[in-house]
C-alpha cells in the first residue's frame, strides 16, 4: 500500500503541483487536519481495501529455468483494491476547483501507472497496472467511509482504479474518490447503531444450543456448532428483512469469559463472513481473531440482506469439544 501512495504521490507532484507548489498527503481530512493547511494541498484519504475475490487462482504457479526443471512453486498472486478520496484544499473555492481541474487532466493522460514512477517490487512484474479515471462504482459495491462533515464542503471528487500485483502475496489496486466515495469517508466517521436480525439459521446445533442464542443479546448463552474439532464448513446465518447498510459485525466467540463455561467449548478462529446484498451478490471476506472477547470486524456492504458466518479453525478444538459463538451482533450508520 505504501508503494501506490508513493506512486500517486510522484504523479500527481509532477503533473499537477510541479516545482513545490503544494503538498500531497494521504491522513483522514478532519477538521483538525484542514486547520492545519497553509499550502494547496491534494489529499488522498485511503477508506476502502478489498479483495478482487472473482480474480482469485487456486493451485501452485510453477516456474522452471531454462533446461525445464522445475526450480521453485509459489502461490498465485492476490489481487487487492485500494480506494482514496481525493480532494482539493486552499483558501478559495475556484483554485479547489482549478486544482482538481489539473488533476483529471494528469490522470486522464495516464492509462496505465507509469512505469518510471513504479518503485522496485512493482517494476520487476514487468506487467502494465491500468488505471480507470471518474468511473465511479454500482451503488451495491462494498464501501466504507465518507469524507467527515466540516465547516466548509467545496472540495469535490474523482473516481480511479489501480490494480497491480504483489508475488509475495500482495496485491494492490485503488480507486480515488466518486459519489459513493462521498458516502464512504462518512460512514467511516458515523456513528453505529446495532441492528438487530429479522432471521437466523444454521447448518447444525447442539443439544440445548440452538441458533437463537447466537442472536439473544446474552453472552453468556451461546450457540454450538454440534460437532467435535474444528467444525469446518458449519455456519451461522442471519438476515435482516429489508436492505440495510451494513457497517459493522461484532462477534463473541466461545462463552462468556465471565461463566465457568468460557473453558468449556472450543473458540472460533478463522472464518468467512459471506455477505449478501439486495441484488444477490456475495462479499465473501476471510477472517482471523484472537482467542476470546468480543471482536469487531469491519464490513460495510450497501444492501445487506444476509450475513453467513462459516466456520474454518478454532482455539482448543477437541474430539470431546465443539465450536461455540456466544454472540452476534450487526451494526449501521446512525440516521442522526
Amino acid at each position: 500500500m505504501h508503494e501506490v501512495d508513493e506512486v500517486l504521490r510522484s504523479v500527481l507532484r509532477g503533473g499537477v503541483l510541479p516545482d513545490g507548489a503544494g503538498d500531497v498527503a494521504f491522513e483522514a481530512p478532519t477538521r483538525d487536519w484542514a486547520a492545519r493547511r497553509n499550502a494547496p494541498t491534494l489529499n488522498a484519504y485511503l477508506y476502502d481495501i478489498h479483495e478482487e475475490v472473482a480474480r482469485r487462482e487456486r493451485g501452485a504457479i510453477t516456474e522452471r529455468d531454462a533446461a525445464g526443471v522445475v526450480v521453485r512453486r509459489h502461490q498465485p498472486p492476490r489481487w487487492f483494491r485500494l480506494s482514496y478520496l481525493v480532494t482539493a484544499w486552499t483558501t478559495r473555492p475556484e483554485d479547489e476547483h482549478r486544482l482538481l481541474s489539473a488533476t483529471l487532466g494528469c490522470l486522464l493522460s495516464h492509462e496505465v501507472l507509469p512505469a518510471a514512477a513504479l518503485p522496485p517490487a512493482l517494476r520487476a512484474l514487468g506487467a502494465n497496472l491500468p488505471l480507470t479515471v471518474a468511473v465511479p462504482p454500482p451503488e451495491s459495491r462494498s464501501i466504507a467511509g465518507q469524507r467527515p462533515r466540516l465547516n466548509r464542503d467545496r472540495t469535490r471528487w474523482i473516481t480511479r482504479a489501480v490494480v497491480a500485483a504483489l508475488v509475495a502475496a500482495v496485491v494492490v489496486g485503488g480507486i480515488i474518490g466518486g459519489p459513493p466515495a462521498a458516502r464512504a469517508v462518512q460512514d467511516h466517521f458515523a456513528e453505529r447503531v446495532p441492528v438487530p436480525a429479522a432471521t437466523w439459521k444454521a447448518s447444525h446445533s447442539g443439544p440445548k444450543h440452538d441458533v437463537k442464542l447466537a442472536f439473544d443479546g446474552y453472552s453468556n448463552t451461546w450457540w454450538g456448532s454440534g460437532y467435535s474439532g474444528n467444525s469446518g464448513g458449519q455456519y451461522l446465518e442471519a438476515g435482516f428483512g429489508q436492505p440495510t447498510d451494513l457497517l459493522n459485525v461484532l462477534i463473541t466467540p466461545g462463552a462468556s469469559a465471565r461463566t465457568p463455561q468460557a473453558t468449556d467449548p472450543a473458540r472460533t478462529h478463522e472464518f468467512d463472513l459471506i455477505v449478501t446484498d439486495s441484488e444477490g451478490e456475495q462479499h465473501v471476506s476471510q477472517h482471523r481473531i484472537n482467542d476470546g472477547g468480543a471482536q469487531k470486524i469491519d464490513v460495510a456492504v450497501r444492501n445487506a440482506m444476509t450475513v453467513r458466518l462459516v466456520l474454518h479453525t478454532a482455539y482448543g478444538a477437541s474430539d470431546k469439544k465443539q465450536v461455540a459463538i456466544a454472540e452476534l451482533e450487526f451494526f449501521t450508520r446512525s440516521a442522526r
